[in-house]
């Protein structure tokens, strides 16, 4: 059945890039993590026990990308093209980098200060990590960060945005006057991913890059990416991938006896197994009677109605497969596999809103660039879990699109002019 399942999802791929001819477009970004999942599971067919896998299990993981892919269909219109089409002065945005680099900075050596006085100076950096995320998870909360905190961290995270285009633009335009801008943004990049590994969570650190390549490969449009980039991206993958057992450590997680493949194919393929022990009926969150509590998880705990609920941990044989079933778990589990057909509709619109208003071209930064970039990490990750509708489906977001449009607004108005 795991064959069977990755042959549906490569060959949704297939279907899905001769339709829109775009890497990136919400249907490959989501065919992309679902297809690895799944050929990652496959490849440890016998290790996690894929024999017993439900057909039911392959329809609604492999049924559910193709749908999404259909849907999507139906909101695309051919065209597309470069958005590199303005020769714009970004050297105003100088200042504010540094600044911003230099309070993200401070603001970095406050949260670990902060994390000692909270959890014990005598803790190494791993084990502070490993301790706040476990108050969190535990529903304790005894711990909060200072207002002040927050506030600097929501606004370098929103500029993160910005910096992102600065950076695919100075990427793409290779003029020499903006070396300093490219450097000040990948520095506060590398800022933004390193605070996110502070709240305990891969996904974070990751986030930032993510979000660069949807950029960078949207506003190139049809210009092809050099080998250079290519060869880049390809040497950052690897490095992740042989780095993974070390950052796992970093953030205080138990590694001992774990080799370094087996722990990357278990937070990139597992998911693919635990969906289907759910659908053998294994329990994995906590009953709720909230409508779709699992489904928009974060816009409950966010109001205060329900506590954080880590899920259960899965094992087959010596293999921990950890907590995570794909975001068709929760929407089955909420709703039934009507309400998986239902949410990925719901998902597929939303999408394509956004994608074919990134595609628009502009004089200078297109905000609905930088919002498709963020859901276009939700999307990659939706093998991993529930990411696009407890990002968007909460009044967080709200208030993410508020800042992150304040920013461009700025941006655009103030730092960036076209030259003549």
């Amino acid at each position: 059945m795991i064959i069977l399942l990755s042959l549906i999802l490569f060959l949704n791929l297939i279907y899905a890039h001769k339709i829109f001819k775009d890497w990136i477009a919400p249907p490959l970004l989501l065919g992309y993590g679902m297809f690895a999942a799944s050929l990652i599971a496959t490849l440890y067919y016998n290790e996690w026990q894929m024999s017993s896998m439900l057909f039911m299990s392959v329809l609604i993981l492999g049924g559910g990308p193709l749908l999404f892919t259909i849907i999507c269909n139906f909101f695309n219109k051919q065209g597309y093209h470069s958005f590199v089409k303005y020769n714009i002065d970004i050297s105003k945005l100088k200042n504010p980098l540094i600044v911003l680099n230099l309070l993200a900075v401070i603001n970095i050596v406050l949260k670990i200060k902060l994390y000692q006085n909270a959890f014990g100076s005598f803790l190494n950096f791993s084990e502070l990590i490993f301790a706040a995320r476990m108050d969190g998870w535990s529903g304790e909360n005894t711990f909060r960060f200072p207002q002040i905190v927050i506030w600097i961290t929501a606004i370098s995270t929103y500029f993160s945005y910005i910096s992102a285009w600065l950076l695919a633009y100075c990427f793409i335009t290779k003029q020499k006057e903006n070396r300093i801008i490219k450097q000040l943004a990948l520095i506060h990049l590398f800022i933004v991913s390193f605070d996110g590994l502070l709240y305990g969570a891969k996904g974070s650190m990751i986030d930032p890059w993510i979000r660069l390549c949807v950029i960078y490969i949207l506003m190139r449009g049809t210009l092809p990416i050099s080998k250079k980039i290519l060869t880049r991206i390809i040497c950052v993958s690897v490095v992740f991938i042989l780095g993974f057992k070390s950052l796992t450590a970093l953030l205080g997680r138990d590694v001992e006896g774990k080799n370094n493949i087996d722990m990357f194919a278990v937070y990139c393929g597992a998911q693919i197994k635990n969906f289907d022990l759910y659908m053998h009926g294994e329990k994995i969150y906590q009953k709720s009677k909230l409508w779709g509590s699992n489904t928009f998880n974060s816009f409950y705990i966010e109001r205060n109605l329900k506590e954080a609920d880590p899920g259960a941990f899965q094992t087959v044989g010596k293999y921990s497969l950890g907590n995570v079933y794909t975001q068709y778990a929760s929407f089955h589990l909420d709703f039934g596999t009507l309400g998986v057909v239902i949410i990925t509709i719901l998902i597929a619109i939303i999408s394509m809103f956004f994608y074919k208003r990134a595609l628009l071209d502009t004089k200078k930064i297109n905000i609905f660039l930088l919002l498709y970039s963020e859901l276009g990490y939700c999307l990659l990750m939706s093998f991993f879990s529930s990411n696009f509708t407890n990002f968007i489906f909460r009044i967080g977001y709200l208030k993410a699109v508020f800042y992150i449009c304040l920013f461009t607004f700025l941006t655009n108005k103030y730092l960036i002019r076209i030259k003549s």
